[in-house]
């Protein structure tokens, strides 16, 4: 562990974008630069399709946690060729994991002792473990100092009034939420006078009752509209130091 003056030269965005079916939350993440893609939705193929047969990153799919630890190393190996990650959905892979932890579990010694496990249903246990691998996972990321951004389906929060929010587990929605530095559920085909003529892709980050959403710039709450790598980085961007010109 190293200290490290606290500059923007060393932050990166954090972005979790959840949202409907079909909202373009594969399309804002590729818009982000030269991504690595852990791929656990299959979804690639209107983005690749939309770009002309090509698109500049690279994929990777995880069959379960010990694939995600391989990528990691991969990606520490290999920082210079990557200035974003992409978890594209994170929904699907705490699915994924639940259920390879579920396995697991089902054929140890002491799980076979207990006669009310259901062999196919995660117990509490299971969610638990899969908190800490994402958590681990997250934090591990977020050490490359690389742009992350985690995509999601959208679920409805039952003891919030039906808030929209991550399709994840509870307690690995706060460890989400907490980790991002920003949270917005996007929408498509969204027409408003005050948003221009036409329909829109609205990114919204604004706290409130009716979704789980959050941003720590104000120039991107509550809302952007069309949102792009370009326009989520801007603010940042803006406070940036010139670089300095060498001199001759």
């Amino acid at each position: 562990m190293q200290a490290e003056e606290i500059t923007l030269e060393h932050q990166a965005l954090r972005l979790v974008v959840y949202g409907e079916i079909g909202a373009g939350k594969t399309t804002l993440a590729m818009s982000f630069p030269r991504p690595l893609v852990i791929d656990t939705d299959d979804g690639l193929i209107s983005v690749t399709y939309a770009a002309g047969g090509k698109v500049d990153g690279t994929r990777m799919e995880p069959g379960g946690f010990r694939d995600v630890e391989a990528i990691i190393k991969y990606v520490r190996a290999r920082l210079d060729d990557f200035d974003t990650i992409v978890i594209d959905s994170v929904s699907r892979l705490c699915t994924q994991l639940i259920s390879e932890l579920t396995a697991e579990h089902a054929k140890a010694e002491t799980h076979k002792k207990r006669p009310l496990l259901m062999e196919n249903i995660p117990e509490q246990i299971e969610y638990l473990g899969n908190q800490q691998q994402i958590d681990r996972l997250l934090v591990a990321l977020r050490q490359t100092k690389k742009h992350i951004v985690l995509t999601s389906g959208m679920r409805l929060d039952e003891k919030k009034n039906d808030m929209h929010c991550i399709d994840v587990s509870p307690k690995t929605q706060k460890i989400i939420g907490e980790w991002a530095n920003i949270v917005g559920e996007l929408r498509a085909g969204v027409v408003h006078p005050d948003l221009g003529p036409g329909e829109h892709r609205v990114l919204h980050t604004g706290t409130g009752p009716t979704r789980q959403a959050k941003s720590r710039f104000a120039e991107l709450s509550p809302r952007v509209v069309d949102p792009t790598f370009e326009k989520l980085w801007a603010p940042v961007a803006e406070r940036m130091p010139a670089p300095q010109k060498e001199e001759s």
